[in-house]
């Protein structure tokens, strides 16, 4: 019961109360699974509490109840905290744990190294993208033209642009305005 409510509270109420609900469950002797980690996890880091986001997914890890969504979680949370190291490290645990590396993970690695300009980073990540097979998506393709874009490589920009008609996906909504944007910033529109 605690889970449902905990998932549906998250769309709509402030992060301290879902918390208490929370804090609730864990005080009534309600153990939680590894569902309601997530959604938790989810909460405390679309919130930016990175601190207690830290904190529960030691407490899943405690419990032996962590998955590749858990995993996906935090790194998205550290990156969004643009704390690269605790990012990296939790990917590489992930991989010696045994969980496959997911999109979301690389996605999320992407979008950190990219807004913060490392573009170092960045391009490993697409390098080892690239060396596990890993597929890229709508929101990969995305992701490559707006940061090239921001930083103003337009030809990395059409390039990206060919693979992602090459590959059968086609620009969509999304493409369209961050080419707008890369063209905008390059000075081509």
């Amino acid at each position: 019961m605690y889970n449902c409510v905990i998932n549906c509270c998250s769309h709509a109420l402030p992060v301290d109360e879902i918390s208490e609900i929370f804090d609730e469950m864990l005080q009534c002797g309600f153990v939680p699974n590894t569902i309601t980690f997530n959604v938790m996890l989810d909460v405390y880091g679309k919130a930016r509490l990175l601190k207690k986001a830290r904190e529960l997914f030691r407490m899943a890890q405690k419990w032996g109840l962590v998955d590749m969504i858990s995993y996906n979680t935090i790194i998205f949370a550290y990156g969004q905290n643009k704390d690269f190291r605790s990012m990296s490290s939790t990917f590489q645990e992930m991989q010696f744990k045994g969980f496959s590396v997911s999109l979301e993970a690389y996605n999320s690695m992407l979008d950190a190294y990219g807004k913060e300009s490392q573009m170092e980073r960045f391009r490993n990540v697409l390098q080892r993208m690239k060396k596990t097979s890993c597929a890229s998506d709508h929101y990969t393709y995305n992701i490559m033209i707006n940061i090239y874009g921001e930083q103003g490589w337009i030809e990395e920009v059409a390039g990206v642009l060919t693979e992602l008609k090459e590959c059968g996906l086609g620009p969509d909504l999304c493409s369209y305005n961050s080419l707008i944007k890369a063209y905008g910033i390059a000075g081509m529109v």
